[in-house]
């Protein structure tokens, strides 16, 4: 998968930084072709483009991981 850019090289100095693994994921045009797919997953109607990016997050997360915590926006505790 190639690096999906888009503030890859800060994250990427973050995480050597912080010693810790760094994993780009890229997502691609044809992911919109997704979105029925995914609105499917959805369990309430969102109205935010931040769920075509975190569906493949999750997605390439549930590859390796179990559990994965996420959250957006200050409102997240």
């Amino acid at each position: 998968m190639r690096s999906g850019g888009g503030g890859d090289d800060q994250a990427r100095a973050t995480a050597d930084a912080l010693g810790c693994e760094h994993h780009a994921i890229a997502f691609e045009i044809s992911d919109l072709g997704r979105l029925p797919e995914i609105v499917r997953a959805l369990e309430d109607p969102v109205g935010d483009p931040i769920i075509l990016p975190m569906f493949r997050l999750a997605e390439e997360a549930t590859r390796t991981l179990t559990v994965v915590l996420t959250g957006e926006g200050a409102d997240e505790s």
